[in-house]
């Protein structure tokens, strides 16, 4: 099962052409939330958009970025370990 939740968040990143190391992905997994302006300048606002449409984030009404879900998460933790 993790498998198939790894694959169904990787693809939209490949096509988007975002690493999971990328800046906002290392934010969100440190933080838990990035604000929509910190957000706004790791990525334009088309590629946020294209994100949320692949649920690999979510806006929440106050403005803050966070993953999707925890195994949006977790893929995103592996993905950025030294050990993976």
């Amino acid at each position: 099962m993790r498998k198939e939740l790894d694959v169904a968040t990787d693809s939209p990143l490949k096509k988007l052409g975002i690493s999971p190391t990328h800046a906002l992905f290392r934010a969100l997994t440190a933080a838990g939330r990035v604000l929509s302006n910190s957000a706004l300048d790791l990525l334009p606002e088309a590629t946020l958009d294209d994100l949320l449409g692949k649920n690999v984030v979510v806006l929440h009404p106050d403005g803050a970025y966070t993953v999707h879900a925890r195994h949006v998460e977790g893929f995103l933790r592996r993905k950025q370990s030294p050990f993976s």
